[in-house]
């Protein structure tokens, strides 16, 4: 196969990949949101709005248009970025729509850490002082917290 065929294949697959259409009604959209977050804020650090702004292209419209989306995040990730990031998105959205609980397979996981996380940090703060807090730390599974500490040493925030 030639390199003009091989390219013309990945193109070809990202295409039909953007060629098929996304229910946001059977999407769980907060771990969606959550996850544009995440990934705004490592290629945009100061940026506080176009997560947002992603978000409510896709939580605005039942079918969302990629290509829409596409051409507003190329204003700030940049073409290549933008393609890499839609393409993710996607298929995440694509995935989640087929799933029961709305949830895309590869952000299975991701949902997990975030409700523990939401959990240790609830006890933290509701936590009182010496023989309390210690009493609820205990009753968060060791490997959860290991798993949310490294989370934090990874994204520097839970």
């Amino acid at each position: 196969m030639s390199t003009n065929e091989t390219g013309r294949s990945k193109k070809d697959k990202t295409t039909s990949i953007f060629s098929r259409k996304v229910d946001s009604t059977k999407v769980n959209l907060p771990v969606i949101k959550r996850w544009i977050e995440e990934e705004i804020t490592a290629q945009i650090p100061d940026d506080d709005i176009a997560a947002g702004f992603i978000y409510e292209l896709i939580a605005g419209e039942e079918n969302p248009d990629i290509n829409a989306i596409r051409a507003q995040t190329d204003d700030f990730l940049g073409p290549k970025e933008s393609k890499i990031f839609c393409k993710k998105l996607w298929k995440h959205l694509l995935s989640a729509q087929g799933d029961k609980d709305g949830l895309p397979s590869e952000l299975q996981n991701f949902k997990k850490v975030s409700f523990k996380t939401e959990t240790v940090v609830g006890i933290i703060e509701t936590g009182e002082r010496g023989m309390a807090r210690e009493t609820a730390f205990r009753s968060v599974d060791r490997g959860d917290l290991i798993e949310i500490l490294e989370q934090v040493t990874t994204h520097g925030k839970l």
